[in-house]
């Protein structure tokens, strides 16, 4: 405290000094003083707009960096992936198979519910807006074409990505952490094809199921919303869906590479027009 009060008072013309300190007191401060010397500079100030511009370019450089490091990640694992093509025995089946039941099936409880709810509210939600115009019968329509060109396997992705993708970060961050992948490559093991094939093979099987469980329960739910509360019998609901490709599940509507097509933006199809028409 008396090394801080010095320094405080201390100017260019005018140094404090301290007197009637006992000869070992004296001798510890003058030590400290050596030590701590001249105070540090004030940092000098900045403009907002430098500031701006250093974050900026702060943010731009990190988001460089991140995007080599993924490339990076991405080429390794396809490299490891075409070397366990070429010699399968390297295939760990056993880590797939747990990772595809962690995946998958223990995701279907929570991956069908949501779907449901979802399904039931867009049903409730679109009626109520059809009911204006006395087009309710339409809303058997808005549900399956909003949940399985988009709402199903957006759900799905959002519910893998922070289930899966989480704990796969926890657990390889653990292992990372307790010097584990150290001792992988020690032993001679490719943590890659040990941990990373496996979990990306688990995900890229389980996907397209979920997705296509999601659609089912979240048509299950707008149907069950629709025979409640608008009077629609399932089989009105059932030859509205089967009337045409636009409601067929991994049909050409269908959300996803390998499935897209269908018809002209801004078009509706035939069928709808001639009713609206009429």
């Amino acid at each position: 405290m008396l090394e801080k009060m010095r320094r405080r008072f201390s100017t260019s013309d005018n140094t404090p000094e301290i007197h009637g300190l006992q000869p070992n007191h004296q001798l510890l401060l003058d030590r400290l003083h050596s030590l701590t010397g001249d105070p540090a500079p004030e940092p000098a100030r900045h403009s907002a707009l430098s500031l701006v511009a250093e974050h900026t370019g702060r943010a731009t450089i990190d988001a460089v960096r991140e995007a080599i490091d993924l490339l990076n990640f991405l080429g390794l694992t396809t490299v490891t992936a075409a070397r366990t093509a070429i010699s399968p025995r390297r295939f760990r089946m056993t880590a797939f198979v747990y990772h595809l039941e962690q995946v998958g099936l223990n995701a279907l409880p929570i991956v069908g519910l949501l779907s449901f709810l979802i399904g039931v509210v867009l049903a409730y939600q679109g009626a109520d807006q059809l009911r204006q115009f006395g087009a309710e019968i339409f809303t058997v329509n808005l549900l399956g074409i909003s949940i399985l060109r988009e709402m199903g396997i957006l759900l799905t992705a959002i519910i893998v990505a922070g289930r899966s993708g989480s704990a796969f970060a926890a657990q390889i961050g653990t292992m990372q952490v307790n010097e584990e992948i150290d001792a992988m490559r020690t032993i001679g093991l490719d943590p890659i094809e040990v941990l990373v094939l496996p979990r990306t093979l688990a995900l890229l099987v389980a996907m397209p199921l979920l997705a296509v469980y999601a659609d089912l329960m979240g048509l299950a739910g707008g149907a069950l919303m629709a025979i409640i509360s608008l009077d629609i019998t399932f089989t009105q609901i059932g030859t509205s869906k089967g009337r045409r490709s636009d409601l067929g599940i991994l049909g050409r509507d269908h959300k996803g590479p390998g499935f897209r097509g269908g018809n002209r933006p801004g078009r509706l199809p035939r069928r709808t027009e001639s009713t609206w028409k009429c």
